[in-house]
């Protein structure tokens, strides 16, 4: 029961803290984003709920093999953060906008994304652990 406590946590945090960060000045109203940037902010909102419910919707589910459903939960449930630790790859992206930095950072320091997203597949990691059958 921990184990998928755990996976739900992390995919209501998912859920309040996309919308937290990027339903505001530095993301949706943005004045400086054009529209397109915008467009991809949204489905990025939208993907964390998608992503959320369907992994609940294995954590929680009843029929089928119990260890495949968590194992799908915690897929579904890491998939945004990997995929936002893996953003910070990509050329020309930075984790804020010039704009919005804080005194002394620069666009090269580390994000909290780039902290924030070991932690919570930390947690992912240890709920699916926690919930998983063992074989036999």
């Amino acid at each position: 029961m921990v184990g998928l406590l755990l996976l739900t946590a992390v995919n209501l945090f998912q859920v309040i803290g996309t919308y937290a960060a990027d339903w505001s000045k530095t993301h949706i109203y943005n004045p400086n984003w054009p529209p397109h940037a915008k467009f991809h902010n949204a489905q990025t909102m939208a993907m964390a709920v998608v992503l959320a419910i369907a992994s609940l919707y294995f954590a929680w589910r009843k029929g089928g093999d119990a260890s495949t459903n968590v194992l799908a939960a915690a897929i579904l449930g890491a998939v945004y953060w990997v995929t936002q630790g893996l953003a910070n790859f990509y050329p020309g992206v930075g984790w804020t906008d010039p704009e919005f930095l804080r005194a002394g950072e620069t666009l090269n320091d580390i994000s909290p994304q780039m902290i924030l997203d070991p932690i919570v597949l930390g947690v992912v990691f240890l709920g699916w652990y926690l919930a998983r059958k063992p074989a036999g």
